[in-house]
């Protein structure tokens, strides 16, 4: 793909251009693309042997470029700012190895020896996390032959994958885009199929590839056995077609967030999965309200704790053992419990917590409408009556909580005043 400023023609051949085995798409992110985003415009893809350009070719109505023969990225402000445009440049080089080269050069006939007697699917399947970073920052100091060596066995461990698809639980952390793991970014750009929850904002989902399907499968309260039982039904429909599904949750899948369950059926089912972790929310939070949640001051221990249990009766709170007043030097940090506030005030004091011990509420953690409300024990089902329905809330209890108000960063504080 030659490469240069909008509006050229840029010619391909399929059987001699050195190409990423990214497979032919109707989306225009896929093989060589432009993409415009508020002024500056972005090219990447790679040359035909024969096409490869001089340097002022490669300029010419470009600001800047890079260069990873035969991989071009070119950069543009359309002359409105050159400075951005170099600092855009800068972090492109930061992020791409260098021998970037040589891979795209052995992928380009790993791909032309596969396009015989395998389909299109197939050839998905299998190249489909040939190109993590982790991967590329780890060949690209080797030579064209091992490359190879790793390519291939990297591409046969694919191809022998339980069903044909795969599942990925990923935690998709607290909210903040920027929060996602690199791991989940690179899965979440190689998805078939997004199995959200309802809480994973839309910047998030925005990060995931852009013809893949979105699945609203969240949870409202008092309606989970439904819903779960669906998540279950539709994991093993799309593994079983051959997709590739990111089951995407809030937090981290493994924290309150049911993970285990759903590996539990697919390991039953035969279907291969692979578990992304995530920034759980009582980590998030509390980083964001300024919050440390152990202290050696005040916290040696720390407990996460739901409002409820699985089974018939799911209000059962779950109050941790020896969770007593100031004295204990603990921190308790409670999901799921702005809706039952009252039931777990009168539970924490009937354990013997002190009623003034400190209390944070942080109200949509991590994103930009991000509230903390401070109080004590006595006054939790008052802070929580100021929590929008649709809003989630993390109740973080101890001597901790108050630090938030002297060492908060991000967001908007406010202190919790009784009305007169």
């Amino acid at each position: 793909t030659c490469l240069g400023p909008a509006g050229e023609n840029h010619e391909r051949s399929n059987q001699d251009q050195h190409e990423l085995p990214i497979e032919q798409s109707h989306q225009p992110q896929q093989d060589g693309h432009e993409a415009s985003h508020a002024g500056t415009r972005l090219f990447v893809g790679t040359l035909q042997p024969e096409k490869k350009p001089t340097l002022s070719e490669f300029a010419e109505g470009w600001s800047l470029g890079l260069y990873r023969d035969p991989v071009m990225v070119a950069v543009s402000t359309g002359g409105e700012s050159p400075l951005l445009a170099r600092a855009i440049r800068r972090w492109i080089e930061e992020l791409l190895p260098r021998g970037l080269g040589k891979i795209a050069i052995v992928a380009g006939r790993v791909r032309r020896r596969m396009r015989s007697g395998m389909t299109l699917a197939e050839r998905r399947k299998r190249f489909a996390f040939l190109f993590d970073r982790a991967k590329l920052v780890s060949w690209s100091n080797e030579s064209r032959a091992i490359i190879a060596r790793r390519m291939n066995a990297t591409i046969s461990r694919a191809g022998s994958e339980p069903i044909g698809g795969k599942v990925f639980l990923v935690g998709a952390g607290p909210g903040r885009a920027e929060l996602l793991t690199l791991r989940a970014l690179e899965v979440l750009q190689q998805a078939d199929v997004v199995l959200h929850d309802r809480l994973v904002p839309q910047e998030i989902l925005e990060t995931a590839r852009k013809d893949a399907d979105f699945v609203d499968v969240g949870k409202r309260a008092g309606r989970h056995k439904g819903v779960q039982a669906r998540i279950f039904s539709l994991m093993l429909e799309y593994a079983r077609a051959g997709k590739i599904v990111v089951r995407l949750k809030g937090g981290d899948a493994f924290v309150f967030g049911r993970g285990g369950e759903e590996l539990q059926h697919l390991k039953a089912h035969g279907i291969g999965y692979e578990v992304v972790p995530g920034i759980t929310a009582a980590l998030g939070c509390a980083a964001y309200a300024g919050i440390p949640l152990t202290h050696r001051d005040h916290a040696q221990s720390l407990t996460l704790t739901t409002g409820h249990l699985a089974g018939a009766d799911e209000n059962t709170l779950v109050v941790p053992r020896g969770a007593q007043g100031h004295g204990n030097r603990q921190t308790l940090v409670l999901y799921m419990g702005v809706g039952q506030a009252a039931r777990i005030r009168e539970r924490l004091l009937a354990k013997g917590m002190a009623s003034d011990t400190p209390v944070a509420l942080v109200v949509d953690g991590t994103l930009d409408s991000q509230r903390v409300l401070y109080g004590d024990l006595s006054v939790l089902p008052a802070l929580a009556a100021q929590v929008p329905e649709a809003s989630p809330g993390l109740f973080i209890i101890g001597n901790v909580a108050a630090l938030g108000e002297s060492l908060a960063w991000f967001g908007r504080k406010q202190a919790f005043e009784l009305a007169a």
